[in-house]
């Protein structure tokens, strides 16, 4: 399959999941919520759509109904990644909570250490049970 291929598929699986949402909706409200007056939620929607083109594309997908796949997919992998990219990177240290430069005066800011409780009993030694 081509690259054009790959993905105008899963473009067209993404948007796939947005029509049978709407279909859903129309069958049961006969009214559609406010969302879908706003350009900026069909913004957001035209950008996940482009992705999951994209995505198709990486995966390399040979047949077209896998392409719908992935695109009809691709919230929840990217939810994945994201979760995944952001355990990775606290396992690394990185943390974005502390502000790149700190403001005029302001001494900068420490990490609190933990002090670990020598009484308590951890996690790698075993408790010890006294017999008798």
């Amino acid at each position: 399959m081509l690259i054009l291929q790959q993905f105008l598929w899963g473009f067209m699986g993404s948007l796939a999941v947005e029509i049978v949402q709407i279909h859903c909706l129309l069958d049961t409200s006969r009214k559609l919520p406010l969302r879908y007056t706003k350009p900026i939620y069909w913004i957001a929607r035209l950008l996940l759509a482009l992705t999951a083109g994209g995505l198709a594309v990486a995966y390399d997908i040979d047949t077209p109904v896998l392409a719908l796949h992935v695109g009809a997919a691709t919230p929840l992998i990217v939810q994945a990644l994201a979760r995944n990219v952001g355990n990775l990177l606290a396992a690394h240290g990185v943390d974005f909570t502390e502000k790149a430069e700190p403001q005029k005066g302001a001494p900068p800011r420490r990490r609190k250490t933990r002090v670990r409780d020598r009484n308590a009993t951890s996690a790698r030694q075993p408790t010890r049970i006294r017999m008798g």
